[in-house]
């Protein structure tokens, strides 16, 4: 009967050696693989971080260029605004005592080379020598990109002041 304890003991032994042997060698082996896991997820967090420093480092460049990007908008604009050059035109000849006749507008030449498309823009009209300096001097001023490309005066005796024939080229982007 004593020996039966002994087998009996002995093999709870050897089951509960079994058991610590097997189980904690389970778990210990999943720790290799969690720890290669835990690895990946730190390259990962760590790649997510740096991308979101340099969105935030592009949204500081952007914000502090926004103003010239309005700048630019401004002088270059994306579209075809005829009706706002139009105005602008007629600011400026009114406020150097120019009698507009008329303004027209034409197909320029499209750059194919190059981000952006041109506009003729030919206008008549009639004034004094220094009104019409004026109005040159306000073109070139202007925040909107206009390129006098050629100016005709003629003299009208009757008045005594001059008849002008101003082309220019407008810009706008592609």
């Amino acid at each position: 009967m004593n020996n039966n304890r002994q087998f009996i003991g002995a093999g709870i032994i050897a089951i509960g050696l079994f058991m610590f042997w097997i189980l904690p060698f389970n778990e210990y082996s999943k720790l290799a693989s969690l720890r290669t896991a835990i690895e990946q997820n730190d390259n990962l967090l760590e790649e997510r971080m740096a991308i979101q420093s340099q969105i935030e480092d592009y949204k500081t460049k952007y914000d502090q260029q926004a103003n010239e990007i309005r700048t630019f908008v401004a002088i270059v604009p994306t579209k075809r605004e005829t009706a706002e050059i139009i105005s602008a035109v007629e600011v400026i000849a009114s406020q150097n005592g120019i009698q507009l006749n008329e303004v027209v507008f034409s197909e320029g030449t499209a750059q194919t080379d190059k981000n952006y498309n041109t506009m003729r823009i030919v206008m008549t009209g009639r004034g004094s020598y220094g009104s019409i300096r004026g109005i040159l001097n306000a073109i070139e001023r202007n925040i909107r990109l206009i390129d006098v490309q050629g100016l005709r005066l003629t003299s009208d005796a009757q008045t005594g002041q001059l008849n002008f024939e101003i082309q220019a080229d407008v810009y706008f982007l592609k």
